[in-house]
């Protein structure tokens, strides 16, 4: 991901690429609802990926 990306990536609704539809890319909450999740529970969460394959969450 680049900065920009890492930035928004827990924002709700958004999605990396704007190419990608509702349909076939999913809704884009998941990461927002996991950060939510693990701020209830005094957690932390990162998410870190790579230009071309994908992020990853942990």
């Amino acid at each position: 991901m680049t900065p920009a990306e890492a930035a928004r990536v827990f924002d709700r609704f958004w999605r990396a690429d704007p190419a990608r539809a509702r349909t076939t890319g999913g809704s884009g909450l998941g990461l927002s609802i996991a950060m939510e999740d693990t701020k209830l529970h005094n957690g932390w969460l990162q998410a870190w990926g790579n230009k071309g394959r994908g992020p990853t969450s942990g």
